[in-house]
């Protein structure tokens, strides 16, 4: 088995482990002072001879803060702190992406790729890597002067999962087209379609299965979930990945009007569906009028689609009247989820519970 490590965080891997380990089995008895540091790890087992093996992903650890601070201003797009931390487009290199989240306020738990910046002032992407812009300024959604900011590295593809240079293997497998790499889909909210990406060994970079263009810098948005196609006869291997744990309920933005995203409950706890308690959530008695969330089984090579009752119960499609509360998702795990009607402003962000305070 191969272990390859992605460090987030200035902290050695092992006192990260450890403390996540301590931190996760801890928190839903306590609050701490400061954020927790930790470890995850992903394993990919072996494949077998002939089987095409699926792995749901998501990454809720982040890189540590270099930046935060009070918002001075704000317009639909940009933000306006105190002094002149920055140098101009020191945070929107192609190469060195970054992602600002709103830490408190009303629009608390919102991250955004940063586009532009000058010595004090942000530009980010309110389409929140969808296919519709709310401004920071939207009306009855708005951030404040006062609300706080963080700024943080962006995941990209190469940063998770290899360039393949020295030192720096790849951790799934690469090939000369994605018919016979390993896969990362990634379900595109601006496109409504998956985003096919593979490392190619004959170019030597990650690649989309429809264009040959770099994108070794794609970034994985916080609130991405993926879902790895492993090809016949690949060997064990694992992925840790270091960083922070979530303080407050990250958003994950539809659109809504029966469109889908990948997501995941964006913190790393196991979580039952009781516990995800999420915001802006359609209940209903018929899973045909209700969102929905479909978790992808493992046994049976499809979804398992649930959708939460007015009474607040679970129910698997196609499942009878069995209470499905305590069914658990794992940390790490993506899912995709379904909006049924159409959501705008702040109805366009969904939360989950966080299972532990800070």
């Amino acid at each position: 088995m191969s272990l390859t490590c992605r460090m987030l965080s200035p902290r050695p891997l092992a006192a990260c482990a450890a403390l996540l380990f301590a931190a996760l089995t801890t928190l839903n008895a306590q609050s701490v002072a400061t954020t927790p540091v930790g470890a995850m790890v992903y394993s990919f087992p072996a494949t077998g001879s002939t089987s095409l093996t699926s792995i749901h992903v998501a990454f809720p650890l982040t890189a540590a803060a270099i930046y935060t601070g009070p918002i001075q201003s704000a317009t639909g797009n940009s933000i306006t702190v105190a002094a002149s931390p920055f140098t101009s487009n020191q945070l929107a290199q192609s190469d060195s992406p970054y992602i600002l989240k709103i830490a408190s306020g009303t629009q608390a738990g919102r991250r955004m790729l940063i586009t532009a910046n000058t010595a004090n002032t942000i530009t980010v992407d309110v389409s929140d890597n969808s296919s519709s812009e709310t401004p920071l300024n939207e009306v009855g959604f708005s951030v404040a002067q006062g609300d706080r900011i963080e700024i943080f590295p962006a995941d990209t593809i190469a940063g998770i999962f290899g360039t393949n240079g020295p030192g720096d293997p790849i951790v799934i497998a690469g090939g000369s087209s994605a018919l016979v790499a390993d896969t990362i889909n990634i379900y595109n909210k601006a496109t409504l379609r998956n985003d096919i990406i593979f490392f190619s060994t004959t170019l030597g970079h990650w690649r989309t299965n429809t264009a040959t263009t770099n994108i070794n810098n794609r970034v994985i948005f916080p609130e991405e979930g993926l879902v790895i196609n492993r090809r016949a006869n690949r060997t064990a291997t694992s992925l840790t990945i270091v960083g922070e744990v979530p303080k407050i309920r990250p958003l994950a933005k539809t659109t809504g009007s029966g469109s889908v995203i990948t997501t995941s409950t964006l913190h790393p706890a196991d979580t039952t569906l009781a516990q995800l308690n999420i915001a802006n959530w359609t209940k209903s008695n018929n899973a045909l009028t209700g969102d929905t969330l479909s978790i992808y089984n493992p046994l049976t090579l499809k979804n398992d689609v649930y959708f939460q009752r007015t009474d607040n119960e679970w129910r698997l499609v196609g499942g009878g009247s069995v209470n499905r509360n305590s069914v658990v998702i794992p940390a790490g795990t993506s899912f995709t989820v379904l909006k049924r009607n159409s959501a705008t402003g702040a109805n366009s962000f969904l939360s989950f519970e966080l299972p532990y305070s800070l």
